[in-house]
C-alpha cells in the first residue's frame, strides 16, 4: 500500500474512543470501556456462529473454508491447508451507495 492510498489511512481504536468522547461527553476511560464491550459482544456473537448486522454498513458472519492444496512460496512445496472458519463481510447496499456518493 502506498502512503497516498485511501486504504493506508486507518481509523484506529484511539480515533473511535475520541469520537465517543466528543459525541457523548464521556471520559477516555468510559469511552474505551464502551467500545471494548461492543467489540466483545460482536466477537461473542461470531464465536457462537451468529451473523452481526451493522445497519448501513454490512453484515459480519462466519463461513466455513474447505481444505485445499496450496504452494509454499519459499520452497515451492505443496501442502494441504486444513479446513477452517473465517470471518466474512457482506456490504450493505446503503453503505455501498454512500461510498459512491449516491
Amino acid at each position: 500500500m502506498s502512503k497516498n492510498s485511501s486504504l493506508a489511512q486507518r481509523h484506529t481504536k484511539s480515533h473511535q474512543v475520541t469520537n465517543l468522547m466528543d459525541k457523548f461527553g464521556m471520559t477516555r476511560t468510559q469511552a474505551g470501556k464502551v467500545l471494548d464491550a461492543v467489540v466483545a459482544d460482536i466477537e461473542d456473537a461470531l464465536h457462537e456462529g451468529k451473523a452481526v448486522q451493522l445497519s448501513g454498513v454490512g453484515t459480519l458472519y462466519v463461513k466455513e473454508v474447505a481444505e485445499r492444496r496450496r504452494v509454499n512460496p519459499s520452497n515451492k512445496e505443496l501442502f494441504t491447508m486444513p479446513a477452517h472458519k473465517a470471518i466474512a463481510f457482506r456490504k450493505s447496499k446503503a453503505g455501498q451507495a454512500r461510498l459512491n456518493g449516491e
